[in-house]
């Protein structure tokens, strides 16, 4: 008997390490108003993340999966917009995604799925010029049992109420509202980063970043002289007092980032993280955290002693797997999204 509980574990994970989970978008949106009859997508999410969709937990023991798209998710996410109707907008419609991700993690035996979603919606008028009538940087959390499937389908549902939401809005007749051209749209981001001066510099200040409008103005509420300290598992930084005899260690909780001048980190709860600068964005590297191993009671109820103790076993020998998640800070907001899922992070 042993050896069967031995097997079916092992048969678990097996069929769990290497799967894919597709995402599939519903477009019968309920009590739909008029949508636009000319829909464009410019997708803006990082080149080396744009197939996956986010991670998700699978199988019994909840080891994690990506989601991906088969298809052109451009074409896919116009469709909630494009209305062929007479009572279509004959205006045209651009749709600029910044950010889509969902993850899941599980918190005292409870599932917490989080969808994170940044868009914005432009309409045009006369002569090629596109004013801004939506912008969405929102996350949005279910929780239960079991929220795979309800965090999946939370996609399509928030797409159903931007795609109202865009209808009922009318385009601005304010002259001095910002407009742009459909070429301009697709470097907006690059437009709007010129006026953020710790995009356009190589040095930031030194000091303590408090929130994310310090960092974007190269501004810390904090002047102070610091001392970062690279070691194996990350960074630890200290902070010298005025006269520099002393230094104390400090805390990452409670701030943005901080610079010695050279170094930038982002601060978390779960420690300090090198800032990397890349084609005009802020990266950092981060630990995937996985909380599956509150598992470990249920495989200890359902399979006896030594299910727990299998199942400890593979959740050690898979500790270094899937390790690192690549974050994209968003400009805007100074948000992160993960791009990119590895074993081994870079430099």
């Amino acid at each position: 008997m042993k050896l069967i509980y031995v097997f079916f574990f092992f048969c678990i994970i097996n069929q769990t390490y290497g799967q894919q989970k597709e995402l599939e978008l519903i477009h019968n949106c309920q009590g739909r108003l008029s949508g636009f009859a000319t829909v464009k997508v410019i997708d803006k999410r990082d080149s080396s993340g744009k197939q996956m969709i986010g991670i998700v937990q699978k199988g019994a023991l909840n080891k994690p999966v990506k989601v991906v798209f088969n298809g052109e998710l451009t074409d896919s996410l116009a469709a909630f917009f494009i209305d062929q109707s007479a009572n279509s907008n004959p205006l045209p419609l651009v749709l600029i995604l910044n950010e889509l991700f969902i993850s899941e993690a599980i918190d005292n035996m409870t599932e917490i799925g989080r969808f994170r979603l940044s868009l914005r919606l432009f309409i045009g008028k006369q002569s090629d010029q596109y004013s801004e009538i939506v912008a969405i940087d929102s996350l949005y959390t279910v929780k239960g049992l079991d929220v795979t499937k309800k965090l999946l389908r939370s996609i399509s549902e928030q797409f159903c109420k931007i795609s109202q939401l865009a209808a009922e809005k009318q385009p601005i007749l304010d002259t001095d509202a910002e407009k742009y051209t459909f070429k301009q749209l697709h470097y907006l981001d690059s437009l709007e980063k010129m006026k953020l001066p710790m995009y356009q510099t190589d040095h930031p200040s030194v000091g303590l970043y408090k929130n994310y409008k310090e960092f974007k103005q190269n501004t810390p509420g904090v002047t102070a002289e610091l001392s970062i300290e690279e070691r194996k598992n990350g960074f630890r930084v200290y902070i010298w007092d005025e006269k520099r005899k002393n230094k104390t260690k400090l805390p990452s909780t409670g701030l943005y980032a901080v610079s010695d001048g050279t170094t930038l980190l982002r601060a978390t709860p779960l420690g300090f993280f090198k800032i990397l600068k890349k084609g005009g964005d802020f990266y950092y590297w981060r630990p995937q955290v996985n909380k599956s191993h509150h598992s470990l009671v249920p495989a200890a109820y359902m399979y006896g002693a030594l299910g727990g103790l299998v199942y400890g076993l593979i959740e050690a020998a898979s500790a270094g797997n899937n390790k690192w998640l690549l974050q994209k800070i968003n400009y805007r907001k100074g948000s992160a999204a993960p791009v990119s899922w590895t074993t081994a992070k870079e430099n």
